[in-house]
């Protein structure tokens, strides 16, 4: 990344993990009337270091004119305070650098909070799409249910990663709920179990509903191994949050 210019604030580093990540809280105070530049840097931890091909940067309480992203050809401009960087191959550990350009705070006074919601893509029946994601659910059989959320979805799917930490049992079953935010009418389209590498699982059964899921008859996940549930629903949820409970079912080797 670029060596900082007068006027340009600091970001650091920040590790994107599954979800929507705060990448800075910034004064308003601090931003002259031109509105200056936020530099940091993004470093991929998603678990398994699975790909991030897109950026979605927010911005709270104000907004900036664009935001650059390392190997991006062109900055990309924001529209309602948000702006989609596309075409990203960010493996595991992979860093990138992001400069948010013309930063603006609104009239209320309250600090900008910067956000970033990293995007992934996955294949269904030779169709590509782009998801977002939830933290990730570590089960076991003692502690076999998770809720987790997260700020800011943008697409027509999430992906749930899901690790097995019992160090004894094998995870051979899952079921799940999400809660949809008011005003979106949006529900479960499909559902699909894959590999911790994102290959399909088989044999499975699953279903679902317009809210929920479920899956068994699959090989058992391993201790200390990991699985995905690709969800897809009927329509993108536009920035709202989502959250989501999964619970697991247990049996010996």
């Amino acid at each position: 990344m670029a060596l900082l210019v007068p006027n340009t604030i600091p970001m650091g580093e920040t590790n994107l993990t599954a979800g929507t990540t705060k990448i800075g809280e910034i004064d308003p105070a601090a931003l002259p009337t031109s509105g200056p530049d936020a530099a940091g840097k993004l470093c991929n931890k998603v678990p398994g270091g699975v790909l991030i091909t897109d950026l979605t940067f927010s911005i709270k309480k104000g907004t900036a004119a664009s935001v650059e992203v390392e190997g991006v050809p062109t900055g990309v401009t924001f529209s309602n305070a948000t702006a989609h960087v596309n075409g990203l191959s960010m493996g595991g550990n992979v860093c990138l650098g992001y400069t948010l350009k013309s930063l603006s705070g609104d009239t209320s006074g309250a600090n900008l909070i910067c956000n970033v919601t990293p995007s992934y893509k996955d294949q269904v029946a030779g169709a590509v799409h782009e998801v977002n994601a939830l933290p990730l659910y570590e089960l076991s059989a003692l502690n076999d249910m998770a809720r987790n959320g997260t700020a800011e979805v943008y697409h027509r799917g999430v992906l749930l990663f899901v690790a097995n930490a019992d160090p004894d049992q094998l995870l051979c079953g899952l079921t799940g709920s999400l809660s949809f935010p008011a005003g979106v009418d949006a529900t479960i389209e499909s559902v699909h179990l894959r590999e911790a590498d994102g290959d399909p699982v088989t044999p499975v059964q699953g279903s679902h509903s317009s809210t929920s899921f479920e899956f068994s008859g699959f090989p058992g996940v391993k201790p200390k191994e990991s699985c995905r549930v690709l969800v897809l629903f009927t329509a993108p949820l536009e920035g709202k949050s989502l959250r989501a409970t999964i619970t697991g079912s247990f049996t010996s080797p």
